[in-house]
């Protein structure tokens, strides 16, 4: 019986300890937006708006690992049977990460399970979206201007099958742009994304747990008002 109160206290002290150490992992310059515990298990969804935060780095990543190479690969090797152009991107930022919108404020996320980072990098020649599944690439056809503002790319996939992708810049100045994919009839027509290399001037929102927990959900943006 005594063994067993001791195990009992040593997991409680584990416990309380596991907790702590999750609290002081979040650094001081934060808000909380959510903090609790569920299954013993610390949650804690916060604003960071320390520039120096790691949390930047962790979501503004565009490196492979061996499985993303593996898969990226196999999308390139099935566009080579069509030809290739070097288009001109007309300055266009060629990095890419999601932005969102809470209490009518833009900010980054650091999501709970970072497969949910979704990125976008542009090349002369390739579209490389990083979705669940990994990066993936599809042709870039052309790249027109058609104002100051507004970029179109026609894309292709392995069929061979084409498509419309209209970049708005609404915010040039902070490097805001909404993507438009007009073939995309319901959610994600629109996708409100960030110049990867201007990341720092936002707040970034991060969804820490000891275990993945479910990804904070943010206000769906106004896109007819932001495309005015």
């Amino acid at each position: 019986m005594r063994i067993f109160k001791n195990i009992l206290f040593l997991s409680i002290v584990l416990s309380a300890q596991q907790t702590l150490f999750a609290q002081t992992m979040i650094i001081p310059d934060t808000t909380f937006i959510e903090r609790d515990t569920v299954n013993g298990n610390y949650h804690a969804v916060f604003i960071d708006t320390a520039r120096s935060s790691l949390y930047y780095d962790y979501i503004n990543t565009f490196t492979f690992d061996e499985s993303d190479s593996a898969g990226y690969q196999t999308s390139v090797d099935c566009l080579k049977p069509f030809s290739y152009i070097n288009n001109d991107i007309f300055g266009l930022p060629k990095r890419w990460l999601s932005l969102n919108i809470y209490k009518g404020n833009y900010y980054l996320y650091s999501p709970s399970d970072y497969v949910n980072n979704y990125r976008v990098a542009i090349t002369d020649s390739n579209y490389i979206g990083y979705y669940n599944d990994g990066p993936q690439a599809t042709k870039i056809n052309s790249i027109t201007e058609t104002n100051q503002k507004t970029y179109r790319l026609e894309l292709s996939n392995c069929n061979n099958t084409t498509a419309e992708l209209f970049i708005h810049l609404i915010d040039p100045q902070r490097g805001i742009a909404v993507f438009e994919f007009p073939y995309v009839t319901i959610e994600g027509r629109y996708i409100l994304m960030v110049d990867a290399d201007k990341a720092k001037n936002f707040p970034i929102i991060v969804n820490y747990g000891t275990v993945k927990f479910t990804e904070f959900k943010f206000e769906q943006p106004n896109f007819d008002r932001l495309l005015k």
